[in-house]
């Protein structure tokens, strides 16, 4: 499955997301390698080594790697903190950009992903959870209370799809201010 292109602060996220280090299997062997963003390496057939999610990538497409999931992106590890998030307060820890990193394996490395389609309602089953949860705690902040709680864990892709909301609801707050004086 082909990855859309959004253009847009998504796709800045996806970028930022490809940097993340990720556990690959090489098919092959090679000393170290300088590229501009470091040195990889050295590979050997069969032994386990990180590398950057975007040469982990071009190396699957090359048919010259399989790449080993994060042990976040496992069904049961998901499903453990589906029920945390559900009955506790904060985020549940993941990596910060765990729904991009996850988008890019589900679409580009889908065969070596147990059970993606299962993971696939997981992640979206996370992010409804967490949707949910930051509206319930928008809903109790005060219009006189100007300090917001930061909770632990939101990601960036959370971040950004608050950002409009708390550019407005600032700017009004203090648009009122300045008019009550």
């Amino acid at each position: 499955m082909e990855r859309k292109k959004l253009f847009g602060p998504q796709d800045e996220n996806e970028f930022l997301a490809e940097s993340e280090l990720i556990s690959i299997v090489p098919s092959f062997s090679l000393s170290k390698f300088e590229l501009i963003h470091g040195t990889y390496g050295p590979f050997a057939a069969g032994t386990e080594i990180e590398v950057p999610l975007w040469l982990a990538v071009a190396l699957k497409k090359a048919k010259k790697c399989r790449i080993k999931a994060p042990r976040w992106l496992k069904t049961e590890q998901l499903k453990q903190c589906i029920e945390k998030e559900k009955h506790q307060g904060p985020f549940q820890q993941l990596p910060f950009y765990y729904r991009e990193i996850a988008k890019v394996l589900l679409c580009e490395c889908e065969d070596d992903i147990a059970d993606a389609t299962s993971i696939r309602v997981l992640i979206k089953d996370i992010e409804e959870i967490r949707k949910n949860k930051m509206n319930a705690n928008l809903k109790q902040i005060q219009p006189s209370s100007y300090v917001i709680g930061v909770k632990t864990f939101v990601t960036k892709t959370k971040m950004l799809s608050l950002y409009n909301f708390f550019f407005f609801f600032l700017s009004t707050i203090l648009a009122q201010k300045h008019w009550s004086m």
